[in-house]
């Protein structure tokens, strides 16, 4: 019995021996390397931008070599260090972006400065790649390189690589161009996603890579790795920022494919109580009338309509086709009485301008003077029953405001019955005017009285009482000359 349990010690012995609760790390594979000349040097591309609302709110323009480090290590507050970047040249300067587009150029350095990182997950601490990709960025501090206040994280637009457009995955990196650059022969870099679909986890697969610059098509399975002198890197332009265009389409189409959008895209329908199938079915008729007869100023107006429908200040009809608007507003509120309206605390309306020469000054009306009622209608109703034409708006102080403005306003030669009350007065009198063409009265208060376009877009002050006073001039306004204010 003894030596049957030598015996099987023996074999045990033999038998090769395995860490229990340990994998083998796979060796790295061989890079699929194409028209190897040795290594990138120089980047070129284009960037696009269809979107007019970028290339408006744009105070500089800058294209940079972006260090990946805040990708790499998922840090979405990472703030881009100076000596990481590599601004690039516009060879036919910056005119061009306002017509949508910026050719650049990119000239690597011999070695880059960027943040090293090992991301072949071999347990093996070694130098690791740096790791980058074109971007886009606004230079709104006007400075050489982009700063913490500008840019973070890694790029998710107009960049080269591309990011998932599900916000679930904050902006993991899915496909695009890279740019890495390695020390030496001995670093490695992921060849694929992997089965988790992410980069730099660790089911990436591995492969070798050459010493200095080489370019990363992450597009293709398993990734490309080019090593030509000159490689194009175009900036991508996100799906989300492209605007959704139905100009093909006839009016009614348009307007079909329009609401089907909004019951996907607009963030607030319940917020703002919207029912998309009513405002269809209400207003459709109208733009098939208007297909029907070949009537764009129609069309614009259901559109309008359309849009004052939906309590937010922030939807907007904005067309050359100015005329349809022009006349909707003569015809319907072109007539003024030569004074304006203002609500006090205690709830009063009160005559707050009157118009030189107007029908109000002739007909005897003060300033001041208390107004109970329009055309027989208990003032607080005229108001609540004014519809401006500056709808919609996403308050119902702002909307307040706009009625005061508008429950005075009729059609040129509207007879207007007001009951009013001067300040020395013991009663009220009701007296009959006419509107006619004023706006003199209307344009005093309007919210853009006094307002002064060249202003500076943020300016203050401190107050005595040692309080600070900040006024924004326009959310508008150019943001690089705020931050130098």
């Amino acid at each position: 019995m003894k030596n049957f349990f030598l015996l099987l010690l023996a074999l045990l012995m033999a038998l090769p021996v395995f860490a229990i609760g340990e994998e083998e790390t796979p060796e790295p594979g061989e890079a699929n390397i194409v028209e190897d000349e040795g290594g990138v040097q120089l980047i070129t591309g284009r960037m696009v931008v269809t979107n007019p609302n970028v290339i408006t709110s744009t105070v500089q323009p800058v294209i940079i070599l972006e260090d990946q480090t805040g990708f790499v290590m998922r840090d979405l507050e990472y703030g881009f260090e100076e000596q990481t970047q590599v601004i690039a040249q516009f060879p036919d300067g910056l005119d061009t972006y306002q017509d949508g587009y910026l050719d650049y150029r990119i000239l690597l350095p011999i070695r880059p400065t960027g943040n090293q990182h090992d991301v072949d997950h071999d347990n093996v601490e070694e130098p690791g790649v740096q790791i980058y990709q074109t971007a886009y960025w606004d230079d709104t501090r006007d400075t050489p390189y982009i700063g913490p206040l500008e840019g973070y994280g890694w790029s998710g637009a107009y960049s080269s690589a591309r990011t998932s457009e599900n916000p679930l995955d904050e902006g993991e990196i899915v496909g695009g161009n890279f740019l890495i650059w390695a020390p030496d022969d001995a670093q490695s870099f992921p060849s694929g996603f992997g089965a988790d679909g992410k980069l730099f986890t660790d089911d990436d697969p591995i492969v070798d890579i050459p010493a200095g610059y080489t370019a990363v098509n992450l597009d293709t399975d398993p990734f490309t790795f080019s090593r030509a002198n000159e490689v194009v890197f175009d900036l991508l332009e996100p799906a989300a920022y492209l605007p959704v265009d139905f100009s093909d389409l006839s009016y009614t189409e348009a307007f079909d494919a329009l609401i089907e959008y909004a019951k996907e895209a607009y963030v607030f329908t319940d917020l703002k109580d919207v029912d998309w199938d009513a405002l269809h079915e209400e207003l459709r008729p109208r733009f098939e009338e208007a297909d029907a007869n070949n009537d764009n100023d129609a069309y614009i107006l259901a559109l309008y309509d359309l849009i004052q429908s939906i309590p937010d200040m922030h939807l907007q009809v904005n067309t050359p086709y100015v005329n349809a608007f022009d006349q909707k507003f003569s015809e319907e509120a072109g007539g003024g009485l030569g004074f304006a309206l203002a609500e006090l605390d205690d709830g009063r309306i009160i005559v707050s301008f009157v118009t030189p020469g107007g029908p109000a000054e002739e007909a005897g009306i003060e300033l001041e003077a208390e107004v109970v009622a329009i055309n027989g209608m208990d003032i607080e109703e005229a108001i609540n029953a004014a519809e401006p034409f500056s709808a919609p708006f996403s308050t119902r102080e702002l909307e307040r405001l706009q009625q005061l403005r508008y429950a005075h306003r009729f059609p040129v030669g509207t007879e207007v019955e007001i009951t009013y009350q001067n300040p020395d007065a013991d009663e009220a009198t009701t007296i009959t005017m006419t509107a006619v063409p004023e706006f003199e009265s209307f344009n005093v208060t309007s919210i853009y009285a006094g307002f002064d376009s060249t202003g500076l877009p943020l300016s203050y002050q401190f107050l005595d009482s040692g309080y600070g006073y900040v006024k924004v001039q326009s959310l508008f306004g150019n943001e690089g000359l705020s931050f130098d204010v």
